[in-house]
């Protein structure tokens, strides 16, 4: 009788370990699952970003490999100091920051230029981003062209 019940006891526990791996198994998938959705909503939002941006950078090109220093020069709509230019990873992070030297005309688009310097031993791949901020401090009409970095030996 011992034997029966203890048997019983093992085989309830073994179904509710199982019952318990597979529910967890199932919540890492849809975890997972949300974790991708939200990327490919942040990514879309990224792109829609960089379609509206006014903001043109004609001296670098995408897959451009630049090195120190680095003069970037475009259009804009963008005035005077208001316009930052940044250099960022491969996860988007800025790494080197500065603001344009905007040439104001008459028309519509000013040009820009200016020159950043960097060093970078591990970042080789990464973006170059131009944006304004709008009133509450956040990016607006960005636009970002990945390159790749010459990194230091």
């Amino acid at each position: 009788m011992k034997k029966l019940l203890l048997l019983s006891s093992l085989l309830v526990l073994t179904f509710s370990f199982s019952a318990c791996s597979t529910k967890d198994q199932d919540v890492i998938e849809n975890g997972e699952q949300n974790i991708n959705q939200d990327k490919k909503i942040q990514e879309e939002k990224k792109v829609e970003i960089k379609k509206t941006s006014s903001t043109i950078i004609d001296s670098i090109k995408s897959g451009d490999t630049v090195s120190s220093p680095i003069n970037i020069t475009g259009k804009t709509e963008a005035k005077r100091n208001k316009l930052f230019v940044e250099l960022r990873d491969s996860e988007h992070a800025s790494k080197v920051r500065g603001y344009a030297v905007i040439t104001e005309k008459n028309d519509a688009k000013n040009d820009f230029k200016i020159t950043l310097n960097f060093v970078f031993n591990s970042t080789k791949e990464g973006y170059i981003a131009a944006y304004e901020l709008d009133d509450e401090g956040q990016e607006k009409n960005l636009i970002e062209i990945p390159v790749n970095f010459e990194t230091a030996e």
